[in-house]
């Protein structure tokens, strides 16, 4: 009988404790972005070779990826966190040259200098490029593939730049 009490108070103790850190703006995913809000500018597209979609593709993968994993809500001015960027570099270069001296693979590189500013904790706050790639083959044509390479590169992006923004990450 004590000792099913015990593990009544125990199981509860440790529902507080995981209640306690949610409600405190800590995700199980890991770190927090303080503040309440979040806010982002459209991110223009600079590349020397210029995907249509690109920006808009960016800031809303960010978008979703802060809202899924923050419990901040987004806003369109003034957010405590607030994002604003640019396209820097999307470039296709070849990276593998066969016996003949022919590309046989080429790599998709695609880079975005984000500012990041947080108004709960300007010790946070940064100025920096993040750059990703992924490789294709040549003997596929580029326009082909272009949409999936954009949306793996993107990923590993955006991955990049949230975790940049979490707090003691």
């Amino acid at each position: 009988m004590v000792q099913r009490c015990i593990q009544y108070v125990l199981a509860f103790l440790i529902v507080v404790q995981l209640f306690s850190c949610v409600g405190a703006g800590y995700t199980f995913k890991g770190g927090i972005i303080p503040g309440k809000t979040f806010s982002m500018n459209a991110f223009p597209n600079n590349a020397s070779i210029i995907n249509p979609s690109l920006s808009f593709l960016t800031v809303d993968a960010l978008r979703q990826k802060v809202l899924s994993e923050s419990s901040l809500k987004f806003t369109e001015l003034d957010g405590d966190a607030h994002f604003e960027g640019t396209i820097t570099g999307y470039t296709i270069t070849p990276i593998q040259a066969t016996g003949n001296q022919i590309s046989a693979q080429s790599r998709l590189t695609i880079s975005v200098q984000v500012v990041y500013t947080n108004l709960a904790n300007d010790k946070i706050n940064y100025n920096k490029t993040f750059s990703d790639f992924d490789d294709f083959d040549n003997s596929v044509d580029f326009a082909s593939v272009e949409t999936q390479l954009v949306e793996k590169i993107l990923k590993k992006l955006i991955d990049q730049i949230y975790n940049a923004s979490m707090e003691d990450w």
